[in-house]
């Protein structure tokens, strides 16, 4: 889907604005992205794969008995 906002803000009269992308498409595309660069071989400790950790302790809290789960960032 196209649209074209009346009084373009300074855009050429041809520019095209494209629709923002739904914010659980954008959650769902980065999460496969970090699956697949986790299943990737890559340098240890690179930022991907440490925000991969982040993400994935946090999707997983819920399983985690109270007494087994690890302490908060910056506990």
């Amino acid at each position: 889907m196209v649209a074209f906002v009346p009084g373009n803000h300074g855009l050429s009269p041809s520019a095209i604005l494209w629709p923002a992308a739904a914010l659980s498409a954008i959650l769902r595309e980065q999460l496969e992205y970090l699956i697949d660069h986790a299943g990737a071989r890559t340098e240890a400790g690179c930022p991907a794969c440490a925000r991969y950790l982040r993400v994935r302790s946090v999707l997983l809290e819920i399983f985690c008995n109270s007494a087994d789960a690890p302490p908060p960032p910056g506990k």
